[in-house]
């Protein structure tokens, strides 16, 4: 198993990312992860206790680990793991995005292409959804811990 726990280890470290981030360096706010092969339970969510102490999540979902199992293998393998996160690293790359697309937005390169089936608003539409979509990653990372958390009780 130790082979497996290098899996977990290795999935969110940076050389194994497709994206040019490091997610350590920032806030997770949800990962779900897809293990295929023959892998008991108690072995993920052994690993998944490891995970949450060790990435930095959001306070207001310290749970936010959703996995499934697949008991098939991967071809020629014992077993895989996929981690699907979502964290606020993105922002970084976000702003790339922005930056690259005014530098050609501001020489209408391209544009042309898109004007038989869209309107030109549209651009800036998607332009200020996705500066908006960094604000709220950039006040994720800022957030802090409230000092007194209420958790609702259940009608019992």
């Amino acid at each position: 198993m130790i082979r497996l726990d290098q899996m977990f280890k290795d999935c969110y470290s940076p050389e194994y990312q497709l994206m040019c981030s490091n997610p350590l360096k920032h806030r997770y706010t949800a990962l779900g992860l897809i293990i295929r092969g023959d892998v008991a339970f108690s072995d993920v969510n052994r690993n998944i206790k490891k995970m949450r102490d060790e990435l930095d999540m959001v306070y207001w979902n310290r749970e936010g680990f959703k996995y499934g199992i697949c008991n098939a293998p991967p071809l020629n393998q014992p077993y895989s793991l996929l981690c699907l996160a979502n964290n606020t690293c993105l922002s970084e790359n976000f702003s790339e995005m922005v930056e690259r697309f005014n530098k050609l937005y501001k020489r209408k390169a391209h544009v042309h292409h898109y004007k038989e089936f869209l309107d030109e608003g549209h651009f800036a539409e998607t332009l200020d959804a996705t500066v908006n979509l960094i604000q709220r990653y950039e006040e994720l990372e800022k957030l802090e811990k409230p000092e007194k958390s209420f958790r609702v009780k259940p009608f019992i």
